[in-house]
């Protein structure tokens, strides 16, 4: 509609030859900024300002002018007007019009493909981002790597952790799963750093008591790591006194592609000391790449990840003066070199649902030198599987060959070789339900089948119950049986086993190692206790059978016999307290543990803590500053006395730390002795500088102090004629990290 006003000026309190007036919106009344003014046929040009008005000049006394007064979203309006000698009053209204825009297509870098639908219901889950990492007072770093070691269902050596010991079960007893596809190669040693590049890794979600029935072959727990993209260009990394790390990441084109690249490189050496060239090889290095790309109906992702990883050190203490004549070059060298290829096409078929293929192939290869004997083992996996995953229901198959062998050698006559290649074959389904509205339930089976062992089935229950009228509390309560494939060489008593990272697998064969079997009863309470605190217990009950039982084959380790098998029982409890706030933050866990292993007339404990304590503080200061404080304690360890010495003394900030002696157990069943408690304080200070897009530090640097107190922990106790000697673990540190992340 347009509103057409003819008026005449007089003279009023204005500049001498000007227009002047307010546009208003028709309707309202509400004045409207930026609307042209001007005179047709004349360059004269004024725009009104925030409250309407405006002032045109004009020069043109006792003409006729047309005035017309344009805005976008307004019809355009034409006023006749007779100057005058002085200025005039001109007041409009502009009546609102549409806007017919050209039609718009938002083309996004990068989609995605949907992530399997998460189950906040499900029993004996865990959950950890990059960001809830850096906010854990445990933790106080976007590392979910470290987030996962320092969980209250994982156990090992404090601050030496090579591996993962969840619910009572070894290190091996893990399947680590990068979108699906298995890593099961090496870990940096001595526990300094996470098992991949921190940068590689966006969330963990562990899966701990009833896992879901696409996952298999690990008997205590299923580590599925979320994979970075390069959704945006960006570079990340981080340093401290050991390595350093590094990622990019870049989208490709204008179709949705991205690139992500991360490589992590130790530059100092971990312990031992340098040779006559004043170099070490101990360390390790790892690479990492991600490239997603559209594909028909969703997409398709490649990945790439290799390790390699050594530790060296002398084989005997320091050499006395008696010892000048003996030779001082013996070490004992532990290598690890792994890779894995894979392939996962994603097809998102509606809200929640997807199709998935995922093909691999991996390589992992293992090697020590350990006095006399030398051991070296290689595994080989090629895969592939099919799945299709949606709210309720889940099912799939899978088909593996994965060949291994492990040889042990004393001078110059074989002592061990255990070769095996099975080929497993697996199908599964499951569904999920709610009877009732507070109560849900989830049933699935899984069956696989070998050509020795024939069809293993695998049934898996669990359900929930919200209680309330807001469910701030539920109970849950499940039932899962895991089979297990390839276990592993290693001995995980031995007191080298909390500094090694190689790994010696050995697949299931018709000859000495069966099929290891997993039964777990586990219960679960969860509560909201006010608006911030939450409160989760869990209790369990595991039967474990065909263990592969290392420890009785050696005294060293690694295995240099025939592996007896053998039964274990686990029963134990986690509660966990959480209490974030706008400026603190508390975390508190409490575990039990009983764990036992049997074979035959014998029976042992497992070298795990009987009892766990761990709490964090962090408070936030002014100008993005966090001080952070970290409690740890454990009593009931279980240990094997030595019967040789051993050193260990701690890196401090740039030194190198020192590592040498071949300790062994002394003969008899393991772990008849025990540790006393163990106590550890750490105090980390954080401060961070700008913010980027996502939300990230750009810049974050963290200092921290190990065992703030000094304290003399132990890590083991070496058989002496004047009584037990204990080796201790590490002293007071200083450690400091720099992270930053720089993204357009």
């Amino acid at each position: 509609m347009v509103f057409a006003l003819l008026a005449v000026t007089t003279l009023m309190q204005a500049p001498a030859d000007s227009l002047y007036g307010i546009v208003r919106a028709a309707g309202t009344g509400e004045g409207i900024p930026g609307v042209r003014v001007s005179m047709r046929g004349h360059a004269e040009v004024a725009l009104s300002d925030s409250t309407g008005r405006y002032v045109l000049h004009h020069h043109l006394p006792g003409k006729r002018l047309a005035l017309l007064f344009e805005r976008i979203g307004f019809e355009p309006l034409t006023v006749d007007v007779l100057a005058g000698t002085g200025s005039g009053d001109v007041d409009v209204d502009l009546a609102p019009a549409a806007i017919a825009l050209t039609p718009l297509a938002v083309v996004p870098k990068y989609v995605a493909p949907p992530a399997a639908p998460v189950d906040p219901t499900e029993i004996g889950r865990f959950s950890l981002t990059r960001v809830a990492a850096r906010r854990d007072p445990l933790v106080g770093d976007a590392d979910v790597l470290a987030g996962l070691a320092g969980a209250s269902f994982v156990g090992g050596r404090e601050e030496l952790a090579t591996s993962f010991r969840v619910r009572g079960g070894s290190g091996d007893e893990n399947m680590v799963l990068l979108d699906g596809l298995p890593w099961r190669g090496p870990r940096p040693p001595g526990g300094v750093v996470g098992m991949l590049p921190s940068t590689a890794v966006t969330a963990v979600d562990v899966h701990t008591t009833v896992p879901p029935v696409r996952y298999g072959d690990a008997l205590s727990s299923f580590i599925v790591l979320q994979p970075e993209i390069g959704g945006r260009r960006s570079a990340e990394g981080s340093a401290d006194p050991t390595a350093v790390e590094q990622a990019v990441g870049t989208p490709l084109g204008q179709r949705g592609a991205t690139l992500f690249l991360s490589g992590r490189q130790s530059y100092r050496t971990i312990w031992s000391q340098a040779d006559e060239t004043d170099e070490s090889g101990n360390g390790f290095g790892d690479a990492f790449a991600h490239l997603s790309a559209p594909a028909p109906g969703g997409a398709v992702d490649f990945y790439y990840l290799g390790s390699k990883h050594q530790l060296a050190f002398p084989a005997r203490l320091e050499l006395t003066e008696s010892d000048a004549g003996a030779p001082a070059s013996v070490k004992n060298v532990f290598t690890a070199n792994g890779s894995l290829g894979g392939v996962v096409w994603t097809d998102a078929v509606g809200d929640d649902r997807k199709v998935q293929a995922r093909a691999w192939y991996s390589e992992v290869d293992g090697g020590s030198i350990w006095g006399p004997v030398t051991a070296a083992s290689n595994l080989r996996e090629i895969g592939a599987g099919a799945e299709y995953t949606g709210p309720q229901t889940e099912a799939g198959f899978s088909l593996s060959h994965i060949t291994t062998s492990y040889h042990v050698q004393h001078s110059d006559s074989s002592v061990l070789t255990m070769n095996a290649a099975p080929v497993i074959a697996a199908a599964f389904a499951s569904q999920g339900w709610q009877p009732a509205r507070p109560w849900t339930v989830s049933t699935g089976l899984r069956l696989s089948a070998t050509s020795t062992w024939g069809l293993l089935a695998e049934p898996r229950l669990w359900t929930r119950v919200s209680l309330g009228s807001e469910g701030a509390t539920s109970l849950a309560l499940g039932f899962a049986r895991v089979h297990q494939y390839v276990q592993s060489a290693r001995n995980e008593e031995s007191v080298v086993d909390a500094l090694i990272g190689a790994d010696f697998p050995i697949a299931a064969n018709s000859e000495a190692v069966r099929p290891a079997r997993s039964d777990q009863l586990s219960g679960e309470i969860r509560a909201r206790l006010g608006g911030r605190t939450t409160l989760q217990l869990d209790v369990y009950r595991r039967w474990l059978s065909g263990l592969a039982l290392t420890a009785l084959a050696t005294h060293g380790p690694f295995a240099d016999a025939v592996i007896p098998t053998g039964r274990g029982t686990v029963s134990g409890g986690d509660a966990t307290l959480t209490y974030p706030a706008e400026r603190f933050d508390l975390r508190l866990q409490a575990g039990l543990l009983s764990s036992y292993r049997t074979a035959g007339p014998i029976r042992y404990p497992t070298g795990d803590a009987r009892a766990r304590l761990a709490m964090g503080l962090a408070y936030r200061l002014p100008r993005s500053m966090v001080v952070r404080l970290g409690l740890w304690a454990g009593a009931g360890r279980r240990t094997t006395l030595l019967q040789n010495d051993m050193q260990l003394e701690s890196s401090g900030l740039l030194g190198t730390g020192e590592l040498s002696g071949s300790p062994e157990t002394i003969a008899g069943s393991p772990n008849r002795g025990r540790l006393p408690n163990y106590a550890r304080a750490d105090l980390g200070f954080v401060k961070s500088w700008g913010l980027s897009r996502s939300g990230a530090p750009r810049l974050t640097s963290a200092l921290t102090v190990g065992n703030l107190f000094n304290r003399h922990n132990m890590l083991a106790s070496v058989a002496a004629s004047t009584g037990p000697r204990p080796v201790f673990l590490y002293s007071r540190t200083l450690s400091l990290r720099v992270r930053w992340y720089l993204a357009r």
